[in-house]
């Protein structure tokens, strides 16, 4: 008996200690970091105009691309940085 609510409690502190399944694996803050780095590396977007937001984990993208082949290469970009959970592309062109 004792054992087994050692195990309950066990079981239920590290429950309590994860992160909830809808909270990104890291902050926006940094998730908008490291995407603005990624297109910052792609030299296909040195011309284009991007600006970068998060929120739980889903990217927006804005600004301005020369052409579509641009503002797709963006969104591929966006959706490859891990943690990234949906990205929604409203650059123009």
């Amino acid at each position: 008996m004792r054992r087994a609510i050692a195990v309950a409690l066990i079981l239920f502190a590290f429950g309590c200690a994860s992160k909830p399944l809808d909270e990104p694996p890291i902050g926006d803050d940094a998730l908008q970091a490291q995407v603005r780095e990624a297109l910052a590396r792609e030299p296909n977007l040195m011309t284009a105009s991007i600006a970068v937001s998060v929120v739980h984990g889903q990217v927006e993208l804005s600004g301005r691309a020369q052409t579509d082949a641009q503002r797709q290469l963006a969104g591929q970009v966006a959706r490859g940085v891990e943690g990234v959970r949906a990205v929604i592309n409203n650059i123009h062109l």
